[in-house]
């Protein structure tokens, strides 16, 4: 059976992107136009590297100083949750070590013994992985005076609960999403930006954090997908999509129809970030399964190994990550108002 199953999908493998230069192309009607922090050797290693990557995709290319319209620069930020994170009972006693630290009272009481096995896979011995940075960029000034009509994605905590409950899984992950998007070739200089050293840049593809980006996207997924949102075989999210189903032929055949579907539209999934036939996994931010929805385990990792912050910088990158379960934490704004 499942040998099968095999041979029915694997027909529909090449949208399933291995490396942004092999992201298909998807064409939309044309769209309306839309002090640099010193870094590190690393930083700046990394972003050189990164910049030439996205540049022979033809993501970004070069611009010449007299074609920039407006310069939008560009900020390295730590991925603070890449990985899989810590098991629940371990954040528990992580937290717990910090009110000690702090001099407070146990936040959870009557944990059980440290699993040695458990906690050994996360401590110092275990080689670090090469770390990585997101590379983002401030459209603020383009932002300004760029007014495009918002695209509701509906209620999140409904979707993850669609979800839940089922026996099997089916997560998928458009590819590097707003990549499949070309931007007007007169609005490119309005998304210039500088790297010392390789000169200014401008994106042909529409990149994340312009004001119209989500509304855009959200148009070319809803255009090719909405049959299978209203008739409840995906759930969509942004660039995350989900199907829940009990019966091992169901989720073949929901499969089937959108692998179709997204080959037909010539749109793309990333093979790295999209799970089948799973019982839980990460769908908008959230760990959906048989039990119900859950938190993000990377998340709370990311949150309680995070030092101290010293600055408002760090503070605010802080709770930008804690502002994801401010609708889960009583009182959340008010703590927050103290910080």
């Amino acid at each position: 059976m499942q040998t099968a199953s095999h041979s029915r999908l694997e027909r529909f493998a090449m949208f399933l992107e291995q490396s942004i230069s092999s992201i298909f192309q998807t064409t939309l009607p044309s769209a309306k136009k839309y002090d640099k922090k010193p870094l590190t050797p690393a930083q700046r290693a990394y972003l050189h590297e990164k910049i030439d990557k996205l540049v022979a995709a033809g993501v970004l290319e070069q611009c010449n100083p007299s074609k920039v319209k407006c310069i939008s620069p560009l900020t390295m930020a730590k991925k603070a949750h890449e990985h899989g994170g810590l098991t629940i009972e371990e954040l528990k006693h992580r937290v717990n070590d910090q009110c000690i630290a702090a001099g407070l009272n146990l936040a959870f009481e009557g944990l059980p013994k440290r699993n040695e096995v458990t906690t050994s896979e996360h401590t110092s011995k275990k080689p670090m992985p090469k770390q990585k940075w997101r590379i983002c960029q401030n459209f603020t000034k383009v932002n300004r005076v760029t007014e495009i009509a918002l695209m509701p994605q509906g209620d999140i905590r409904a979707k993850q609960q669609a979800l839940s409950g089922h026996r099997w899984l089916n997560l998928i992950d458009f590819a590097s999403g707003f990549y499949a998007i070309d931007i007007d070739p007169e609005s490119r200089p309005y998304t210039a930006f500088y790297v010392e050293g390789k000169g200014y840049f401008q994106c042909a593809k529409m990149p994340f954090g312009l004001t119209g980006a989500p509304s855009t996207f959200a148009h070319m997924t809803t255009t090719h997908l909405h049959d299978f949102i209203a008739d409840g075989t995906l759930e969509l999210f942004v660039d995350d999509g989900g199907s829940g189903m009990d019966e091992f032929e169901e989720g073949i055949e929901k499969l089937e129809k959108i692998f179709k579907w997204v080959r037909e539209r010539n749109l793309s999934l990333s093979a790295s970030k999209s799970e089948f036939f799973v019982t839980e996994g990460i769908f908008a931010g959230g760990k959906v399964g048989p039990n119900g929805v859950t938190t993000d385990p990377a998340k709370l990792t990311a949150i309680v190994n995070w030092e101290q912050p010293e600055n408002a910088l760090n503070l605010s990158s802080f709770l930008g990550i804690t502002g994801h379960f401010c609708n889960l934490i009583k009182g959340y704004a008010w703590i927050e108002g103290l910080l």
